[in-house]
C-alpha cells in the first residue's frame, strides 16, 4: 500500500510539474473569451459515452461529473488513472483553413476508502485553457494598412478533493472542493504597416488565478428487478467569485512582427500596474442525469446541463457570454465480462453523443458544439489494469456571419490501476 502511495505522488508530481503547467492545450481563437476554453468534465469511460456521468455509478471506473458517484467503487480497491489526449483540429474561414494538433496530459488520478461510509479521491486536471494568434487587417484611405494582432497563452488547472458520504444504502450524496491555480497571458499589439510616420501600440495583460471553489452531487440509486438497476443524479455548482491578480504594461513601440513574434521597443509607457485585485465569476452549474443498467452486460445514460453564464463578469466584463445548455447520451456493452476463454468478450465497447449551446454568443451568434464518441474498455485480468480508449468527433462554430467552424477530433488514452486494501494477508 505504502509503495502505491509513493509511486502515485512521484509521477503525480512529476508530470504536473513537466505537462500541466507547461503547455499551450488549445489553438482555438474563441479561447480569447472569459477565461478560455473551458475542459469538459470526464474520465475514460464518461468521454466514450458522450461526457455522461451525473447518473451513472461503476464499480470498476471512477467517475468526476458527479462527486456522489464515487461510493459505486469497489470498497476494497485503490485506484490510480492517468489520461493522454490528443486532438486535431480544423479551423475554417471565409480567409482560409488552418489545422493544429495539441497533445497533452488529461488528468490524474487516485481512489481510495476512508471507512465503511467515506470515500474520498485526488485529482489534477485542466480546468480552462487559452492559446491563440489572431491577425486583423483593415485598411483606412488616409494612413493605409494597419494590422492588429491579439496573442494569448495559458490557463487554469484544478486540484480536487472529492469526497463521497454513503447516507443509506440506496443513497449517497457529495462534495468537491477545487483549488484553481494558473495564468494568463494576453497581447494586443497595434502595427501602421504604410504610415512611417505613426507610432506602433502595444497593451500586454498577465493574469494570475489563485482561489477555491466547492461543486456538489448526490445520487439515489435501486434495483427496478432482479436484473435492470437504475441511478438518478444531480449536481450543483454554487456561484462563486474567484479572486485574480493582474498586471498591465501597454504604451508605444517601435518595432516589427516576424514568424507571430513582435520584436520591439518600449518607447513611451501609458500604463504600468502590477498585481491589481480583480475577480472572474464562475456561475451556477444544475445538472441532472439517470442511467440504467442490466448487471455487467450494459448501461445506457443520460444527462442535461445548464449554467447562467449571462450575468458573468470576467474582469469587469461580459465578454459575449450567455447561458449555456447541453444534452448527452452514452451506451456500453459487455458481452460476457467474466469470460476466461474470449479476451474480446470482456471488452467494453461504448457509444455516445453531446449536443451543447455553449457560452459564447459572438456576432450575435451563439455557438453550437455537438459531437459523436466511442471507444473501449479493455481490462487486463492478470495486472488489474484497466485500458480505456476513446475517439471523439465534433464541430464548434459556424461559417456564418464571418466567425469560424472548428472541427476536431480528440483521441484519448486512459490506463486505471488498481490494488487491493483492507485484505488480511495470509501470509507475510
Amino acid at each position: 500500500m505504502l509503495k502505491t502511495i509513493k509511486i502515485f505522488f512521484s509521477i503525480s508530481l512529476l508530470l504536473a510539474g513537466l505537462n500541466l503547467f507547461a503547455q499551450n492545450n488549445t489553438s482555438s481563437p474563441y479561447s480569447q473569451f472569459g477565461i478560455g476554453d473551458i475542459v469538459k468534465k470526464g474520465f475514460g469511460q464518461n468521454y466514450a459515452m458522450g461526457g455522461t456521468g451525473i447518473g451513472m455509478r461503476s464499480s470498476f471506473n471512477q467517475n468526476n461529473i458527479n462527486p456522489a458517484s464515487l461510493s459505486s467503487l469497489s470498497i476494497q480497491r485503490f485506484k490510480f488513472q492517468i489520461g493522454l489526449k490528443n486532438q486535431t483540429t480544423k479551423f475554417e474561414s471565409s480567409n482560409g483553413k488552418k489545422t493544429s494538433n495539441d497533445v497533452n496530459l488529461d488528468y490524474i488520478s487516485m481512489w481510495f476508502r476512508v471507512s465503511n461510509w467515506w470515500y474520498s479521491s485526488f485529482s489534477i486536471n485542466p480546468y480552462s485553457n487559452v492559446g491563440y494568434n489572431i491577425l486583423d487587417s483593415q485598411n483606412y484611405p488616409s494612413i493605409g494598412n494597419v494590422e492588429t494582432y491579439f496573442i494569448g497563452s495559458g490557463g487554469i488547472n484544478q486540484f480536487n478533493w472529492s469526497n463521497s458520504f454513503q447516507i443509506s444504502k440506496h443513497f449517497s450524496m457529495g462534495i468537491n472542493a477545487s483549488y484553481l491555480l494558473g495564468s494568463l497571458n494576453q497581447t494586443r499589439t497595434v502595427i501602421f504597416v504604410d504610415n512611417i510616420y505613426s507610432i506602433n501600440s502595444q497593451s500586454e495583460k498577465d493574469i494570475n488565478i489563485n482561489d477555491f471553489y466547492l461543486n456538489y452531487g448526490i445520487q439515489y440509486y435501486n434495483k427496478l428487478n432482479a436484473d435492470y438497476s437504475y441511478a438518478l443524479g444531480l449536481t450543483f455548482d454554487n456561484k462563486t467569485e474567484i479572486n485574480v491578480k493582474k498586471s498591465i504594461l501597454s504604451g508605444s513601440t517601435y518595432g516589427t512582427f516576424t514568424n507571430s513574434i513582435y520584436d520591439n521597443l518600449l518607447i513611451d509607457t501609458l500604463e504600468n500596474t502590477k498585481d491589481q485585485k480583480d475577480s472572474f465569476t464562475i456561475p451556477t452549474n444544475l445538472g441532472f442525469g439517470f442511467s440504467v443498467s442490466k448487471n455487467e452486460k450494459f448501461i445506457i445514460s443520460a444527462d442535461y446541463t445548464t449554467q447562467d453564464w449571462s450575468s458573468t463578469k470576467f474582469l469587469g466584463r461580459s465578454d459575449s457570454l450567455v447561458n449555456s445548455n447541453s444534452f448527452k447520451f452514452g451506451i456500453e456493452y459487455t458481452p460476457k465480462w467474466n469470460s476466461i476463454n474470449y479476451a474480446y468478450k470482456r471488452f467494453h465497447y461504448r457509444f455516445g453523443g453531446h449536443y451543447s449551446n455553449t457560452y459564447l454568443n459572438v456576432y450575435n451568434e451563439q455557438l453550437k458544439d455537438y459531437g459523436i464518441s466511442f471507444g473501449l474498455g479493455i481490462p487486463l485480468r492478470k495486472t488489474n489494469t484497466l485500458i480505456n480508449l476513446s475517439f471523439e468527433l465534433g464541430q464548434r462554430g459556424t461559417l456564418d456571419n464571418n466567425l469560424i467552424k472548428e472541427t476536431y477530433g480528440i483521441l484519448r488514452l486512459n490506463f486505471s490501476f488498481s490494488d487491493i486494501w483492507f485484505i488480511k494477508r495470509k501470509f507475510d
